[in-house]
């Protein structure tokens, strides 16, 4: 089975590219937005080492027009970038995923609300398609 094959298979919920800048902050950290789905997203930021596994919680995604909005995430991954490494020995660039916890209904919809204006142009896929099934 190819690499790819395995990532596309654990993941539940499809994926959007961010079409501007739009940012994510847990506590004093900061990153840029890469992707984003119904169940998590992916950032970068510059750091020498990981973020610690606690500081992930409610994060704050910021996106055009200011529209910003709390939501509970969950650390899943935090590794190097490969590309960032040459000529950045003291501070590389990361690539972090986040998954995020349960969201209420006000959360969901705001999310929605979130990728809408976020992405790339894209159809987004009805709320009931979103969901994984049971």
């Amino acid at each position: 089975m190819a690499m790819n094959d395995s990532i596309s298979e654990r993941r539940l919920f499809m994926r959007f590219p961010i079409k501007d800048q739009a940012m994510i902050a847990i506590g004093a950290r900061r990153g840029e937005l890469i992707d984003i789905s119904f169940g998590g997203l992916a950032f970068h930021y510059t750091g020498s080492t990981p973020w610690p596994d606690e500081s992930a919680g409610a994060a704050m995604l910021c996106g055009a027009d200011d529209f910003c909005l709390h939501l509970p995430t969950m650390m899943v991954s935090d590794v190097p970038l490969e590309s960032a490494l040459a000529g950045k020995p003291a501070s590389i660039m990361r690539r972090c995923g986040l998954r995020f916890g349960e969201l209420n209904a006000s959360q969901l919809i705001q999310l929605i609300a979130f990728i809408r204006d976020n992405t790339l142009d894209q159809e987004i896929p009805e709320i009931g398609t979103m969901m994984p099934s049971a």
